[in-house]
């Protein structure tokens, strides 16, 4: 599940119940995080926004709701059916501020210093070069230019930990299978969130690829945390 084109055909097959889901799966905290994520962006008007890893555009959408916030602004995934329900959200809203790109995450079409920030929601445990991926939005950020990324973590607290890996463990790919019919890419949901390097350990690729004022902020009980980082 871990190669390139399965990853992507797991979005492909949940795309048009991706958002349904996580609001269930999530007891519908992924709204929250989200704006606490965005809360995190300078407040400079009209940000040069690149939403890596966009899936169905949640980030940006959210992000224009803060009147002033995002001027001409880009997201960027690696698939097709995740793009094309974010598109859709876009037309109905008649916003010419944003657009989408089908791209890979570690290969960005874009110049040196193109962008005032970078967001990535849930996205980063995904790309198959963690370092190689941080180095991409290190190129196309400005100096000075912020970084801001919601992942999932591990709680610390040994009750919530056991708790959350019984629903991770077990719940999560139940439902999703029960939702979606896609059992294994559910199953790969769990296993990523168990492998990635949270935490410190995330705060120190961070560093490597050259990203300085690093912080990480977890969020209920850790379940998530938040990572912000300048250029």
């Amino acid at each position: 599940m871990e190669h390139v084109g399965a990853i992507v055909q797991f979005f492909e097959s949940v795309a048009q119940r991706y958002d349904r889901l996580n609001r269930f799966l999530s007891f519908f905290s992924d709204i929250g995080w989200r704006k606490r994520l965005i809360q995190t962006l300078p407040k400079d008007h009209h940000l040069q926004l690149l939403d890596l890893a966009t899936g169905t555009g949640e980030v940006l959408l959210s992000a224009t709701k803060v009147k002033g916030l995002i001027g001409k602004s880009i997201g960027v995934d690696i698939s097709p059916a995740m793009l094309s329900q974010a598109s859709q959200k876009t037309r109905e809203l008649k916003d010419p501020h944003i657009g989408f790109a089908c791209a890979d995450g570690l290969n960005l079409a874009f110049a040196d210093q193109s962008f005032d920030a970078v967001t990535i929601a849930f996205g980063i445990r995904n790309m198959p070069d963690t370092k190689k991926a941080l180095d991409e939005v290190y190129r196309v950020l400005r100096p000075g230019g912020h970084l801001a990324i919601l992942e999932f973590s591990l709680p610390e607290c040994a009750y919530v930990r056991c708790l959350y890996f019984v629903y991770l463990r077990y719940a999560v790919p139940f439902l999703g299978g029960v939702f979606t019919g896609n059992w294994k890419a559910y199953r790969y949901l769990q296993q990523s969130i168990e492998r990635f390097p949270y935490g410190n350990a995330f705060c120190q690729i961070l560093e490597e690829s050259g990203f300085r004022n690093i912080t990480a902020k977890s969020v209920d009980c850790g379940i998530v945390t938040i990572y912000t980082a300048s250029k």
